[in-house]
């Protein structure tokens, strides 16, 4: 049968790759290692904000990874890109923790991450306070915030089925920055003389 004859049908619905998604295979794969389907049963919006921040962290710490390794390869291009993506996963993060204080807290879980994100706008504001107008009286009160987030936190978490680094990650909130732990091995030291 010539082309002049062939019967012209409908015409065909585009095909998409088996995998289940409209992303090439290729680009996939050259994705694989950066998490967005990862999610835990999430009962409350907090958990799922918690499950949202918990791939931004590991995303972002996998694309700071791969930047450094790309610097020290000299593959500029690479380390590029893997910066731009680790300033979108910082994005995120910063957009689940700023959502994280729309949603009103009704487990011991959602007030543990929310204590959590409360402990990391304290360490935003600090980082950001003028050292200028930083004197005994400002640094004092911010000791002060510390020691009462950190109490809290920690009964949260003992309370809490569980932990925070859990239910978001290990880097969240800081918990070897505690006061307490500081003040604990003071006292331990001086229980000991």
């Amino acid at each position: 049968m010539s082309v002049a004859t062939k019967k012209k049908g409908p015409a065909k619905a585009a095909t998409f790759p088996d995998h289940g998604s409209t992303t090439p295979a290729k680009e996939m794969a050259m994705n694989k290692h950066f998490s967005s389907t990862e999610t835990a049963p999430a009962a409350t919006p907090i958990m799922e904000l918690a499950a949202r921040l918990r791939n931004a962290y590991r995303n972002g710490e996998a694309a700071e990874g791969e930047a450094s390794d790309a610097r020290r390869a000299g593959n500029h291009s690479l380390e590029w890109r893997r910066e731009a993506a680790y300033s979108h996963f910082d994005d995120s993060r910063i957009s689940c923790s700023h959502m994280l204080s729309m949603e009103r807290a009704t487990t011991i879980e959602d007030a543990l991450v929310q204590v959590g994100a409360m402990v990391n706008l304290l360490d935003l504001i600090k980082d950001g306070y003028p050292e200028e107008h930083e004197d005994y009286r400002v640094k004092s009160e911010f000791r002060a915030m510390e020691r009462l987030l950190f109490s809290v936190l920690a009964v949260l978490d003992q309370r809490s089925e569980r932990s925070l680094p859990d239910l978001v990650c290990t880097s969240f909130a800081n918990f070897h920055l505690s006061p307490w732990g500081k003040m604990d091995d003071v006292c331990g030291q001086e229980a000991a003389r």
